[in-house]
């Protein structure tokens, strides 16, 4: 997953080269055309954020994580045994 993730950021960052480079529209047949790299931009920035999500390093779930209050421990009786309370 890590690979794809790589590959999906420098995929994105190439296609923002060559977008500074030639601009957002090419010439074609029929007249000016967005350029092919706009929409696979997109794709992979699209993948990119479905990575995130699955490895936990979206803002949603960065922001439920801080949310998450630690419970009072301090009366289980398997930690008092245990002697970590």
């Amino acid at each position: 997953m890590i690979e794809r993730l790589a590959f999906n950021l420098a995929t994105v960052e190439t296609c923002e080269k060559e977008l500074l480079q030639d601009g957002l529209t090419v010439m074609g047949p029929h007249g000016k055309k967005e350029h092919p790299a706009v929409s696979i931009s997109l794709k992979s920035q699209s993948k990119i954020l479905e990575s995130f999500r699955l490895l936990g390093l979206d803002a949603s779930t960065r922001f439920k994580v801080e949310q998450v209050k630690p419970e009072d421990l301090s009366d289980d009786p398997v930690l008092k045994i245990l002697g970590r309370v």
